[in-house]
């Protein structure tokens, strides 16, 4: 009959109250669940179960992966750990910086080249290998253009804390035959890599930021053409295969104004428990116990003035040495921390640190009755607190009120 509802329509008002009540009981419970999830920080490493069954613990790497043990800028020479045994060892730490200023284009010797077939690229090239024995640990290259076309300019980045360390007069057979004036002379101290980080930073007026910064680690052997003759052709390959690789970190010029750090890791065993005083970095390189790390800046003018950016560089190196009987370093040396059991401890240690939330939850298991018990009791008085405030300008219902203030005391 007209103005009585049909069978149907009640069914729909029946359904649509259920569906309403369905929903607001899924809401209370996300809410629940939401304020019972920890906060997690920024860095936060991987779980503990995780951490401790991958990387170095499992296989015969130098030490553990992972947590932040691989940075020389955080950790102490002291507390490196190792998988074999080398007998007493004096733990050592180089550490330089390098101003990268930014370039024109084409910008060489105070002039403007504006020769249309000249190679107009101002992109920098960092190649950083801790694993050398001597005081010699990475190479900035960069295109120059003189009056007979683009060149590669090299310079090599030197620990003065390292020097004398490398005795090239006993290189081996097989290593390829480098200038004796491009190595410090000295007797020779056998050493093998334990950590090699570097920080980059970007110094360029705000208004001037920009461009893109590539990151590569590399365990393969870098080419002799680039570290030895800094060819043009082998510079652009290598540029090439930085941005090609999927491996490849890519970070904007605006991101690193505060710094970034990149902490390269073992590539080879063997390689990197085999103490050495004959290793040059162009060796280190081709045969490397530790990773190379390549940092491309990338090609960028300001719309300021043209240039790219301005970067700092620190390069930071630890090592474990074996100096000469009767020096003042032999007589600082030490057994390293050696063995399996203390990597699965340094893991659990730097989990447990990682994790402080931990310790509110453990807290909150053992008080759960008690904590119920006093949000029971202070419900009422919550109630008349949103009655109070007028419920908060209408923003949340009594119920969302009353679930925000209780998880509030959790």
């Amino acid at each position: 009959m007209p103005g009585k509802p049909s069978q149907l329509t009640k069914q729909e008002a029946a359904r649509r109250q259920a569906q309403s009540q369905k929903d607001k009981r899924a809401y209370a419970a996300s809410l629940t669940k939401a304020a019972k999830l920890p906060s997690i920080r920024e860095g936060l490493g991987p779980l503990k179960k995780d951490a401790l069954f991958q990387g170095a613990v499992r296989g015969q790497q130098l030490a553990p992966r992972g947590l932040g043990y691989y940075n020389a800028f955080k950790n102490k020479p002291d507390n490196a750990i190792l998988s074999q045994a080398v007998g007493p060892a004096t733990m050592i730490e180089g550490y330089t910086r390098e101003l990268i200023p930014g370039r024109t284009p084409g910008f060489h010797n105070g002039g403007l080249v504006l020769d249309p077939s000249a190679h107009l690229d101002n992109s920098t090239l960092i190649v950083f290998n801790g694993g050398s024995s001597d005081d010699k640990v990475a190479m900035i290259f960069h295109r120059e253009t003189i009056d007979t076309g683009t060149s590669v300019h090299k310079k090599v980045i030197s620990l003065p804390q390292f020097e004398g360390h490398g005795d090239f007069n006993r290189l081996h057979p097989d290593v390829h035959a480098e200038p004796v004036e491009s190595h410090t002379a000295g007797p020779g101290v056998e050493s093998i890599p334990l950590r090699a980080s570097i920080k980059i930073r970007n110094v360029s007026e705000a208004l001037s930021r920009g461009g893109i910064v590539r990151f590569l680690r590399f365990n393969g052997s870098v080419g002799y053409e680039l570290t030895a003759s800094s060819k043009l052709e082998s510079l652009e390959a290598v540029e090439e295969m930085i941005r090609s690789s999927g491996r490849t970190q890519t970070l904007g010029g605006e991101e690193l104004v505060h710094g970034h750090c990149v902490n390269t890791y073992p590539a080879d065993f063997v390689r990197s428990n085999t103490f050495s005083d004959a290793t040059p970095l162009g060796r280190t390189m081709e045969v490397p116990s530790y990773c190379t790390l390549f940092v491309l800046i990338d090609n960028f003018r300001a719309s300021t003035n043209g240039t790219n950016n301005s970067y700092e560089v620190e390069f930071k190196v630890q090592r474990a040495a074996r100096f000469p009987p009767g020096t003042l370093l032999h007589s600082l040396a030490k057994t390293p921390v050696v063995g399996d059991v203390s990597h699965v401890s340094r893991m659990e240690a730097d989990s447990n640190h990682a994790k402080p939330f931990d310790q509110v939850v453990d807290f909150v298991k053992g008080n759960a009755r008690n904590i119920f018990d006093g949000v029971t009791h202070a419900a009422p008085l919550l109630a008349k607190a949103y009655k109070n405030v007028g419920g908060m300008a209408g923003k949340l219902e009594e119920g969302q009120f009353l679930a925000s203030m209780a998880l509030g005391l959790l």
